[in-house]
């Protein structure tokens, strides 16, 4: 069995930008409205295994991507989560560092003729409610993220 992360480089399957130490991807679940993975480019099992350099980065990224959310969006708040559970479901167990980013709204957003509707804000998010849009909507998605970023 190989790392699902690490088995396809080059998948660039809803890329949206890179950095030195990591890539970001937009979600296929976009349950809230540009849900992100961000995954580290060298396999890691943990955040512990990161160095100083892929630290700094993230620190870049998560500037960047906060800000340019805000003006794509009006994201009002950002919930970041490193759950890597699904690679514990079965053996052998291969976890991979990657992040996820679910930008939050105090209020409905439009966009591309589909109302999204944060109907959890204020409380963690739901994880396992999945939402999937075209593959033109989220062409466009991405395509607001860059030009914002």
């Amino acid at each position: 069995m190989e790392c699902k992360f690490c088995g396809k480089p080059g998948n660039k399957k809803n890329f949206i930008f890179e950095t030195k130490h990591y890539d970001l991807f937009l979600s296929d679940n976009q349950y809230y409205l540009a849900r992100c993975v961000i995954r580290l480019k060298r396999h890691a099992a943990s955040l512990s295994e990161l160095d100083k350099a892929e630290w700094l980065d993230f620190h870049e990224l998560v500037k960047k991507v906060e800000s340019s959310f805000k003006k794509a969006f009006d994201a009002t708040l950002f919930n970041w989560s490193c759950n890597m559970n699904h690679s514990f479901q079965s053996k052998p167990y291969i976890p991979h560092v990657h992040f996820h980013l679910v930008p939050r709204y105090d209020r409905p957003v439009k966009f591309g003729n589909i109302l999204f509707e944060d109907k959890e804000f204020g409380f963690h998010h739901e994880p396992y409610k999945e939402f999937e849009v075209s593959e033109s909507i989220k062409e466009k998605i991405i395509q607001k993220i860059k030009e914002n970023l």
